[in-house]
């Protein structure tokens, strides 16, 4: 999971590693709120562990 949106904020209990997105999903579905999944690449990066945090600070070298 990149981002989460919720209003009012708290809904669901928020989670974080391997298969947050799918137990995010589960527990909006389960809590009768409307879920709603945008891709959009600029929230395309996951960062998990410190190898996901050096892959975006290469990524940001490259555009300056």
């Amino acid at each position: 999971t990149n981002a989460l949106l919720m209003i009012p904020a708290g809904q669901i209990e928020y989670d974080f590693g391997e298969g947050s997105f799918q137990r995010h999903c589960k527990r909006t579905i389960q809590s009768g709120a409307r879920l709603e999944v945008v891709d959009l690449p600029s929230l395309g990066l996951d960062l998990d562990d410190p190898e996901d945090l050096e892959l975006i600070r290469k990524l940001e070298a490259q555009k300056t």
